[in-house]
């Protein structure tokens, strides 16, 4: 009988795990931002059934006890401190908040689960691998025509918005292929199967992920990749041999792979100058607003309107040069996720961070899960240029990598003995914890869906209202914009479009509400243009003009406000000829980053009305 439980719970927590990784694959276009809200909907419907399981699983003969490690103690201080550093007064990532709960829970299922049932390690590493085979294959279709891509300027986007995101998943999963490859080398008769799996999986990552052209995940699964090859392969013993055996060599050596690392990196640089240029930038900026709250941040949510602020500053103060001017932006994301941990929840968060991946690292190398180590690696290199955890499918990654690294495996694969699975006696009282802690889980998970389970017809809502926004029907789309108001206003683009609809409509009032809150949200300077359109239009022209200048802080280099600010300068009440012509004269002579009909059409308008 006990035998019989043992093999079910291993097939229902299997099954679980591939319904929760499926959730890479889910996107709903009827949604606005369907690609992360269809995978974030899955999510939660996906972490009750788990617990759920694990929850019964208790109920039947005693398993080993739930044992901690220091792994633990650093996610639950980055939940912590995450929830504490938010600013509840103005919610302004709600669905972030429910979602980081949740991937807690996950963190803390996946670990029970592992030490009750180590065997399962190996069959989550395929299933992650079957992701990114899944993942591959969808990029093929793209390329080749058979498919959409999710983002009309890219032919190649996976299930992601963009071939950067989509890039970096093959590129975090790239390693743990090379490491089942190289573990199951020596494999006989029908484990031979996982060889040749993982084989398929390899090259069908490495034939699409050139084609994503980002730099970012290039580095992390080259790096990521040499480093399982060499673990497998050479290991400490070898290298320490050889590197005494050619002991005259090795400066040479060493000189030679750092000139070609410097090459590389030239390269690399060359390749997008201006986007390195913008990148930059960006840090810059973003340890400008760390320096401001480094031990609590801007709060989750935070960083965009923190990043717009400093950056207005720091280009006002006039330190900054005509190249930042020019790739200068006002990003959602910090394009460095340690960058972004520290602006929006402090330093210590950032530490705690730092100490739960470098303990999952170390167990990792301890119980000789190089492949999995190779993963956490190139996500972790992976996040220096990029923002991978903003996307839910990278944050389910990541904890199931975590998670198996504390997990003993052996150098040949992450292969376990079924006497690990044998039963262990518990004392009553400890089994009893045990049994709470997990029961106040499955009622966390349930009560997060609970209040998350209309979010999709929200999404779905706005979509729908959207369509008359698309299409200049301001006022039908009004009755919908507010209906929806206490369920998105936390989102600047949901708060954006109803106040345009509001200005449209001629209730100046309420859209200067409604913008106000957009710019504590967002960077996007459109929000400041609208605002002081809105002031322009009561007649509040000082006002407006300030506006206009402060957003010129934030992007000096763009032409559009240059032109509002003629137009400004052009009202009958607000006459200025001299800060006209001067702002007509940026409008005519600056040199755009790419000449548009809109920007042809501006400058023929400025000429108008200059000469009238």
């Amino acid at each position: 009988m006990k035998g019989k439980v043992l093999i079910l719970n291993h097939i229902v927590f299997a099954v679980c795990a591939a319904l929760i990784l499926l959730g890479v694959f889910r996107t709903d276009a009827t949604m606005v931002n369907g690609m992360v809200m269809g995978k974030v909907g899955w999510f939660h419907q996906t972490i009750p059934f788990l617990a759920g399981c694990v929850a019964l699983s208790l109920l039947f003969p005693k398993r080993a006890v739930f044992d901690p490690h220091a792994a633990d103690i650093c996610l639950w201080l980055v939940g912590s401190v995450f929830l504490l550093t938010y600013r509840w007064i103005w919610n302004p990532e709600p669905e972030k908040i429910f979602f980081v709960i949740q991937v807690l829970l996950l963190w803390f299922l996946l670990r029970y689960i592992l030490q009750c049932y180590p065997r399962l390690a190996t069959v989550f590493i395929l299933l992650l691998m079957a992701t990114a085979l899944g993942e591959a294959l969808i990029g093929m279709r793209q390329l080749y025509g058979y498919a959409s891509s999710a983002h009309a300027m890219f032919r190649l986007t996976g299930t992601f918005y963009n071939p950067g995101p989509y890039s970096g998943y093959l590129a975090t999963l790239f390693p743990v292929c090379i490491g089942v490859v190289l573990a199951t080398k020596d494999f006989k008769s029908v484990l031979r199967i996982i060889h040749y799996f993982a084989w398929v999986c390899l090259v069908a990552i490495v034939v699409v992920l050139p084609a994503g052209m980002s730099r970012s995940a290039w580095i992390a699964a080259a790096v990521s990749g040499a480093w399982v090859w060499w673990r497998y392969a050479i290991g400490w013993g070898r290298t320490k041999a050889i590197w005494q055996k050619y002991s005259r060599w090795r400066y040479a050596v060493l000189a030679g792979v750092l000139l070609l690392c410097v090459a590389g990196g030239v390269g690399l640089y060359s390749l997008k100058k201006e986007s390195a240029d913008g990148r930059l930038l960006m840090w810059k900026i973003t340890a400008r607003t760390i320096a401001h709250h480094p031990l609590i941040g801007h709060g989750p949510g935070g960083f965009p309107a923190a990043y717009a602020e400093a950056q207005a500053a720091y280009f006002a103060s006039g330190k900054a040069t005509d190249q930042e001017k020019r790739v200068a932006g006002c990003p959602e994301y910090a394009f460095n996720e340690y960058l972004q941990i520290a602006s929006e929840s402090g330093l210590p968060t950032l530490i705690a961070f730092l100490g739960w991946m470098g303990f999952s690292v170390y167990a990792g190398i301890r119980n000789r899960r190089y492949g999995v180590v190779g993963g956490l690696m190139a996500l972790g290199i992976f996040a220096f240029s990029s923002y991978p955890l903003q996307l839910p499918s990278f944050w389910i990654v990541l904890v199931f990598l975590s998670a198996l690294t504390q997990v003993p495996g052996s150098r040949r694969l992450e292969t376990e003995s079924w006497d690990s699975d044998e039963e262990e006696d518990v004392p009553g009282s400890i089994n009893m914890v045990n049994k709470f802690f997990f029961f106040t889980i499955l009622a966390t998970s349930c009560m997060l869906y609970w209040h998350q389970r209309e979010t999709g017809d929200t999404y779905r809502q706005w979509s729908n209202v959207r369509m008359f926004y698309q299409t200049k029907a301001y006022e039908a789309a009004l009755p919908g914009y507010k209906a929806l108001y206490q369920q998105l206003k936390h989102k600047p683009e949901f708060l954006f479009e109803y106040g345009q609809c509001l200005h449209k409509t001629n209730d100046y009032i309420e859209a200067n509400w409604m913008f106000k809150l957009a710019t504590r949200l967002s960077a996007d300077p459109m929000i400041h243009y609208m605002k002081a359109k809105n002031k322009q239009a009561q007649q509040k022209y000082e006002e407006a003009e300030a506006i206009y200048l402060h957003a010129l802080d934030i992007l000096p280099d763009r032409i559009y406000p240059y032109y509002l600010l003629v137009k400004l300068y052009d009202e009958p009440w607000f006459l200025q000829p001299e800060k006209r012509q001067a702002a007509a004269d940026s409008v005519l002579l600056k040199e755009p980053k790419v000449m548009t009909t809109a920007i042809r059409e501006m400058r023929e308008e400025v000429e108008r009305i200059v000469n009238d």
